[in-house]
């Protein structure tokens, strides 16, 4: 396990050390260093001395680099989802799915590398030729959301590498350890010295925004909430830095009225409920806080209260495939907003973690599970505060 800053091909120390917490007990995985001025600093200069090299490399290196490290991340994955649960939370299947589908993207543009389209054609005066060609934009700087830890840095990753562009990663606080061991792979894998850089800075408001006034930084990816794209974008307007942008927000879920409204909530809890709502796409499902997580499916009148409400809070308690929540955990009551026909409350549901088997359990006030029952007060609050660190 990585734990210290990638610089210039080289694992370094920085000005401290950052916990990262398991946010099923709260217990410290690991420690990992912390990114000061000069750290930041060395991280820019590296990927700036080695973008001209590697900006002229042949795409078909570039590719089996990348080949390599699908191939590398394919043969890991249960290392690789084992670590995603431990720092993120996730159940073991969810970052096993993550960690397959974030090696797919270093496959996916293993096979773009080689194929950067162009263009050629005749001037409108018909006496010139035109001829498009594509280069890389430069110097990226890459910075991750928690949710994905995997998944966001292959992403962003990938296309780089494939464009031929140097980088400098700046991976979530809470999250860093995936990201760290991806990093490894692409080392192993031959990535030159000083194409890819890992910082993580102890304030990385004012560090990020210290690198986006670098002239010599061309281009940023971000993903994350809408409020601090927007800072970032205001940031990197001044040195006219090109962004690529995917931002939270709130997606909306329309279902019509002559729709098959079962076959409409089997997709809308997978699009909307995978992850514990820990995602860009939740719309309704939670706030932007994640303080209220309440369901209100009104709008699908009575068949829709039929049709989710089975699924989402059966009869009978069910242990689901939710990991804890990385934030603030999902732990509290949660109410259907929603009443039937008749008149009656349909009823309440909990959400309650329970120790014994290291999940969430739902079910309907009343008929909570035995085991459920076993986790006792303690546990139970300290599950819904704000995990330490934050």
């Amino acid at each position: 396990m990585h734990t210290q800053l990638y610089i210039d091909g080289q694992w370094v120390d920085g000005v401290g050390k950052l916990p990262v917490y398991d946010p099923s007990d709260g217990s410290v995985i690991a420690e990992v260093a912390l990114a000061g001025d000069a750290q930041c600093d060395a991280a820019i200069a590296a990927a700036d001395a080695a973008a001209k090299a590697w900006a002229k490399t042949a795409p078909r290196y570039r590719s089996e680099i990348l080949r390599k490290a699908f191939e590398l991340m394919t043969a890991e994955n249960e290392a690789i989802a084992t670590m995603i649960s431990r720092e993120n939370g996730k159940a073991m299947p969810d970052a096993r799915g993550e960690a397959t589908y974030a090696a797919e993207f270093f496959r996916w543009f293993a096979e773009e590398t080689v194929r950067t389209p162009g263009d050629f054609r005749k001037s409108p005066s018909g006496d010139k030729r035109i001829l498009v060609t594509h280069e890389p934009i430069g110097l990226s700087i890459l910075i991750t959301p928690w949710n994905f830890p995997a998944g966001m840095a292959t992403r962003k990753i990938g296309p780089a590498v494939a464009a031929g562009c140097t980088m400098i990663l700046k991976p979530a606080g809470e999250t860093p350890l995936t990201a760290l061991a991806i990093v490894d792979i692409l080392e192993r894998c031959g990535l030159p010295k000083g194409v890819l850089n890992v910082i993580l800075p102890p304030q990385s408001g004012p560090a990020i925004s210290k690198v986006l006034h670098d002239p010599r930084v061309k281009n940023l990816s971000f993903t994350g909430s809408t409020q601090v794209g927007k800072i970032l974008l205001k940031e990197a307007a001044d040195q006219v830095i090109r962004c690529s942008m995917e931002l939270g927000g709130n997606a909306p879920f329309v279902v019509l009225d002559d729709a098959n409204v079962e076959e409409a909530v089997k997709g809308l809890l997978m699009a909307k409920m995978r992850d514990l709502t820990n995602r860009v796409r939740s719309g309704r499902f939670r706030s932007s806080e994640m303080s209220d997580p309440t369901m209100t499916v009104t709008s699908l009148g009575d068949r829709g209260v039929e049709a989710v409400f089975p699924v989402i809070y059966p009869p009978q308690v069910a242990i689901i495939g939710f990991g804890t929540v990385i934030d603030e955990p999902v732990i509290h009551l949660c109410a259907l907003a929603t009443e039937l026909d008749d008149g009656k409350a349909v009823g309440k549901a909990f959400m309650v973690f329970d120790p014994a088997v290291g999940q969430c359990q739902i079910g309907l006030e009343g008929r909570i599970d035995e085991r459920a029952e076993r986790a006792d007060a303690e546990t139970f609050q300290r599950f819904r505060q704000p995990r330490r660190g934050h």
